[in-house]
């Protein structure tokens, strides 16, 4: 997945993979301006991939309604 701010800008996130599986429990943690909120408001829609896509259950969370997300 890869996501800016501006067209213009480098990315906030680069490159970023991962899977979790049911029932897990994850922490996000890293140092200030590492790109957290960014992954976040990726999940939650609230702002737009440059490239890429998040899937839930294999499927595109562009095909929820975003208050179904969030």
């Amino acid at each position: 997945m890869i996501m800016k701010y501006n067209i213009d800008q480098k990315p906030a996130l680069d490159d970023v993979t991962f899977q979790i599986n049911s029932n897990e429990k994850i922490g996000i943690v890293r140092r200030t301006g590492s790109g957290k909120s960014s992954l976040l408001a990726k999940v939650f829609r609230t702002l737009n991939l440059s490239d890429g896509q998040i899937l839930i259950d294999n499927v595109d969370i562009t095909a929820y309604e975003r208050n179904v997300l969030r």
